[in-house]
């Protein structure tokens, strides 16, 4: 588990990504301690699925995955978040995070993704962490310009089309 000043990051485990695809949130909230869910704490619900696929293919990376983000006051699951995956061969991992309305414009995602570079940079194969988002100012750009993320230029998503990529070298962690 991961910790911040306000969250808990839970790595979600195989029965908590089964029981999170099957809605069952009663069984994820005693597997997560007993919290409570914020009102739609995730915007891509088909990101579980795939999620829970992953993890039946690649069961070893399990701490390169998703995150389950529990803010400690209020014992919610704000969001979530993670990795895309173990580090590629030439050392860089891809972040993501989505955070329920309630919790938006607190810096929770800026908690949480500092969180998982500092984690990521644990590893000494990890020399960049980078991340994705739609190519417009928005929350996500915020956070990763807090974050010192750089704009490293555009790629093709399969689903959005074009986003920005972003990027952190290792040798500018402050």
């Amino acid at each position: 588990m991961l910790t911040t000043k306000r969250l808990f990051l839970m790595p979600a485990t195989q029965k908590m990504l089964d029981a999170a695809v099957a809605q069952n949130w009663d069984e994820l909230s005693s597997l997560l301690g007993g919290v409570y869910f914020a009102e739609n704490w995730t915007h891509f619900p088909e990101a579980l699925v795939f999620a829970r696929n992953y993890m039946l293919e690649h069961p070893g990376e399990q701490d390169w995955w998703m995150y389950f983000m529990i803010q400690g006051l209020d014992a919610r699951v704000a969001g979530t978040c993670g990795f895309k995956g173990k580090p590629t061969p030439e050392g860089s991992v891809e972040i993501g995070y989505e955070v329920a309305e309630r919790y938006q414009n607190q810096g929770i995602a800026t908690e949480a993704a500092a969180a998982l570079v500092k984690k990521a940079f644990s590893h000494p194969e990890v020399t960049s962490v980078i991340a994705h988002t739609l190519p417009e100012e928005n929350a996500s750009v915020q956070v990763l310009r807090h974050l010192s993320f750089e704009l490293d230029g555009t790629a093709t998503d399969d689903e959005v089309g074009s986003v920005w990529r972003w990027r952190k070298q290792r040798d500018l962690i402050v």
